[in-house]
């Protein structure tokens, strides 16, 4: 990396685009262009580094890894994630020692600029994926809904999985969030760009490593050959304070194979997906033996299951047993909150198959490991509003699914930052 290298041209574009949104006005056709240009341009450049957000490239595997099968040490390689080529308008970075909470959300946000159409496993050639639909503009009326739920809830962190590119989520914070996020996203193994992406409120101030997990292999029964075992990945977000070596939070951001059926040996993908949560299991076992047992671990996003209830993710639960028989449980952010909440509560994604019954189920989780599970404030699913701020009903039928941003609802665990704070000085 030879320093810090700025575009006139990206300057405009963004701010451009960053006034047009405020003001209503959809973006055109040119001004995508105009900002795709310059990202292109960019790309041929080295690496810019943030301020304050630096993206750490900690890489284990190196070169040899690439001509041989990984280790599961290299298997855990830091990410070549492209850095954001935006010069951002200046924020004031808030004091660590007042601040007073920390708002952290999944949201599961079915692509944020163009949905990717629809695809479906053919059975008879390993559960391969065939376009069933073509990809088509996600309604800018859902893009700014969407941005104005991270307006409201503060978010301070969010994962976020179904997101096509990083360009995207770059977009996203710049012509609708006013430039307050800086982004991240990995590339991961799904060939339909549904990656986990990740933006992170810049006036925390954090410096952020991030880590891939794609490379990691298991011995797939199903096809008869070596595989890699995450449908996306699994990316390990490290933030740190300004000055810390020791995480303020590592975040985990996942998206579990869908319970479509890969095979007829594989009903709902079952096995598939038992084998993600178990090397979840084993990557935050490696994060306590490296962090220590009271790692400010939490795993966020779309676990395509209930997590509190389906066999297959109950080794994540007893995670940390391996690293110390004493160690606690996993907890689901839901269930450390007072009162808990109710099943109607729970509910973070609606079903319509055509001609079949409508389910509800909570597809998604942020899973909290214990030592900092005394640090959840609230917990809780966001519901859509109407443009009264009044919540909508959630979805009985497909149509009014549709007029909803995503499937999805988002979910959002809220941390006493103080009580992370302490954490982190033990």
């Amino acid at each position: 990396m030879t320093g810090v290298r700025v575009f006139p041209a990206v300057f405009a574009a963004v701010f451009f685009l960053a006034g047009a949104s405020a003001s209503g006005v959809s973006r055109s056709q040119l001004e995508r262009e105009a900002i795709a240009q310059s990202v292109e341009r960019y790309n041929r450049q080295d690496h810019v580094v943030l301020e304050p957000c630096q993206w750490q490239l900690a890489r284990r595997g190196g070169k040899k890894a690439r001509n041989r099968q990984p280790s599961r040490d290299e298997q855990s390689s830091a990410a070549p994630a492209t850095l954001n080529p935006f010069t951002p308008p200046p924020v004031e970075v808030r004091d660590p020692n007042t601040t007073q909470e920390l708002v952290v959300m999944g949201y599961n946000v079915l692509n944020l600029d163009q949905h990717i159409g629809s695809y479906k496993p053919d059975l008879h050639d390993g559960g391969k994926l065939r376009r069933i639909s073509n990809s088509e503009k996600k309604p800018e009326r859902h893009i700014i809904a969407q941005a104005q739920i991270l307006k409201d809830l503060k978010v301070d962190v969010g994962i976020f999985p179904e997101v096509e590119s990083r360009f995207a989520l770059d977009v996203w914070s710049l012509g609708y969030l006013g430039g307050m996020y800086d982004t991240g996203l990995i590339d991961g193994n799904d060939p339909r760009g549904i990656d986990v992406g990740m933006m992170v409120h810049r006036s925390l101030g954090f410096t952020v490593e991030a880590r891939t997990n794609k490379t990691r292999t298991w011995y797939d029964e199903i096809q008869g050959r070596n595989d890699q075992i995450f449908s996306r990945d699994l990316v390990v977000f490290i933030y740190r304070l300004p000055g810390e070596k020791k995480p303020f939070l590592i975040a985990l951001g996942k998206h579990y194979k869908s319970k479509r059926t890969r095979s007829p040996d594989d009903i709902e993908s079952r096995i598939k997906r038992k084998a993600e949560a178990d090397e979840t299991a084993v990557i935050v076992a490696e994060l306590a033996r490296e962090f220590g047992l009271d790692a400010p671990i939490v795993v966020v996003g779309d676990d395509n299951g209930v997590w509190t209830a389906e066999q297959e993710y109950a080794s994540m639960k007893r995670a940390l047993e391996g690293v110390d028989p004493s160690a606690g449980d996993m907890v689901d952010a839901f269930d450390l909150v007072k009162p808990r909440l109710t099943p109607s509560q729970r509910i973070t994604h609606s079903y319509h198959p055509r001609g079949g019954k409508t389910s509800y189920s909570q597809l998604d989780s942020i899973i909290v490991a214990p030592g900092i599970q005394h640090c959840i404030k609230r917990a809780f699913v966001y519901r859509y509003k109407n443009a009264k701020g009044e919540e909508i009903p959630i979805p009985t039928n497909i149509e009014e699914r549709k007029r909803n941003p995503s499937d999805h609802f988002p979910i959002v665990a809220v941390f006493d930052f103080q009580c992370l704070m302490k954490v982190m000085k033990k």
